[in-house]
């Protein structure tokens, strides 16, 4: 990014930086909520490949799980009528599958996407149940 390699730097920092017998996972959790947080690339797929390069090198389950955990987050509050179902999740869902479909070349980025992509697919289908369970009870 800007001819940094900022993921690496923020990675090293943190794990020296870690106290000794510290749990150094933590510390990828978080470098994995800030990697979160990337800009989508110039090929239209998020994240930037610069942070797709670092997840592959890194390798770390829990960097991975600070992204998709902050990246769920990051949603926010939603709002929908009474009787709507999961359209938005349905549109967050294949804008993973979008991204994924780019990250084909990072394997571990991919599966982020693609879980990322399934869950938001979980929660389309938990709102149609419940948006079609309010229809039968008016």
């Amino acid at each position: 990014l800007g001819g940094y390699d900022v993921p690496e730097t923020l990675s090293y920092q943190f794990n020296l930086n870690c106290p000794i017998g510290a749990d150094v996972r933590h510390t990828d959790i978080y470098v994995g909520h800030l990697l979160a947080h990337a800009p989508v690339d110039e090929d239209g797929g998020w994240p930037h490949r610069v942070v797709r390069d670092e997840i592959e090198r890194i390798g770390s389950d829990d960097l991975q799980r600070g992204i998709y955990t902050e990246r769920r987050n990051m949603r926010g509050v939603t709002t929908r009528g009474v009787y709507d179902g999961g359209d938005q999740e349905r549109e967050l869902s294949a804008k993973y599958e979008f991204w994924q479909s780019k990250a084909s070349l990072w394997p571990r980025t991919s599966a982020l996407l693609g879980a990322l992509a399934e869950s938001w697919k979980r929660d389309a289908e938990d709102h149609d149940v419940d948006a079609e369970q309010r229809k039968l009870k008016s």
